[in-house]
């Protein structure tokens, strides 16, 4: 059920409630971008039109800004999670993207962590904790992307192997 899909993809930074994610869909299929396939159908089957394929691939490179808030990194999540549906040419500069924007994250953080003049054991443990997860989520967006070079279309089910 796809509000339940809503709800699970990125819990801890987006929790739609079913009526935002009926209103999203009702939104979509008056755009012409959603099409309800088997109306008297329990489940509710809805696919893509064309126009909304080509808006999901709109919305994939969306850039979200360098702002590093809960709603950037919504965005971010939800933009990987839906890689799936994006053709493979939109999906490796969806990937580069996001990698430039952990590069820079990375960049920045460190910056500020030879700048910050607090040198407590704790404090310096925390900052290097940080730029040891942007240090991981840019190795692990570089594989994805080789993957994506590799496999032409299938990268995520390839580096999750």
């Amino acid at each position: 059920n796809i509000i339940t899909i809503a709800k699970v993809l990125v819990p801890d930074l987006w929790q739609p409630t079913a009526d935002v994610v009926i209103a999203a869909i009702n939104r979509n299929l008056n755009a012409g971008y959603l099409l309800h396939t088997m109306p008297d159908d329990e489940r509710g089957i809805l696919e893509l039109t064309e126009a909304g394929a080509a808006r999901l691939q709109n919305l994939l490179l969306c850039d979200p800004g360098n702002l590093n808030s809960l709603g950037t990194q919504a965005m971010e999540a939800l933009q990987f999670c839906l890689l799936d549906a994006a053709e493979p040419v939109i999906a490796k500069r969806a990937l580069a993207r996001l990698q430039v924007l952990v590069q820079r994250r990375l960049a920045e953080l460190r910056q500020r962590c030879t700048r910050c003049p607090h040198g407590g054991r704790y404090a310096n443990l925390w900052m290097e904790m940080e730029q040891r997860r942007l240090q991981a989520m840019d190795q692990f967006l570089a594989v994805v992307r080789d993957a994506a070079e590799a496999d032409g279309g299938n990268a995520l089910a390839v580096a999750a192997q």
